[in-house]
């Protein structure tokens, strides 16, 4: 039987929420970063409605009920949209999850005529820039917005 038989990748329902926000804090913690929930985590007190505003998406990544792993993406420009809140849970990791939440967001910036992909992230999460590196995505130069991240990735669409 296929292991992944019970993972599915769905938009966030409201009910999802504090389900999101413990993976999200958990894992920055992990990696010994600091959740702060009045700025860069914001977003996730009412993700549903915080992206869908913007004309953006949130999507969970469910084993059966549990959510292992989150995925956001906000337009920031007619041509540019940001990839934000790409977090998988540690037991999930090495199973090719980020790849397929990757494709997804990816697919789903394609479809809507995007030109280009931006992502700020620390460089502790050094798994995760493997994969966007993989991916394609370059290092740029200049400030981030997020005063916990250090590294801004771009890559053409």
């Amino acid at each position: 039987m296929d292991p992944d038989i019970s993972i599915a990748l769905r938009p966030i329902r409201p009910q999802d929420i504090p389900g999101t926000r413990a993976l999200v804090f958990d894992i920055l913690k992990e990696h010994g970063l600091r959740p702060q929930p009045d700025s860069i985590e914001a977003d996730l007190e009412a993700p549903d409605v915080f992206y869908a505003a913007r004309g953006g998406a949130f999507w969970v990544l469910l084993d059966g009920s549990r959510i292992i792993a989150t995925i956001g993406i906000l337009p920031h420009s007619g041509s540019s949209v940001e990839l934000r809140k790409m977090y998988l849970h540690a037991n999930y990791r090495g199973r090719q999850l980020g790849q397929r939440l990757l494709d997804h967001a990816i697919e789903w910036a394609q479809d809507r005529g995007f030109k280009q992909m931006f992502l700020e992230t620390s460089t502790k999460l050094t798994a995760a820039i493997g994969l966007y590196r993989k991916y394609g995505f370059t290092e740029i130069d200049g400030p981030t917005a997020n005063t916990r991240c250090n590294l801004t990735m771009v890559r053409d669409l």
